[in-house]
């Protein structure tokens, strides 16, 4: 994998991609906390993650 980073969407913030991450790994941003979404690895890009809702069992 190449060694290019992904930038935060909310602060901009680079991140260097661990080896062996993949595309829908969820990552935290170091400096504001957002949650982010590996979306794609060559280019590396990264969104902000889905929130995910609780169902309360229905």
């Amino acid at each position: 994998m190449e060694n290019n980073p992904i930038e935060c969407p909310d602060c901009g913030e680079s991140k260097q991609l661990a080896s062996g991450c993949e595309v829908g790994q969820i990552l935290n941003c170091a400096a504001c906390g957002t949650l982010l979404e590996v979306l794609s690895l060559s280019p590396p890009k990264a969104g902000k993650a889905p929130q995910i809702e609780e169902d309360f069992g229905e």
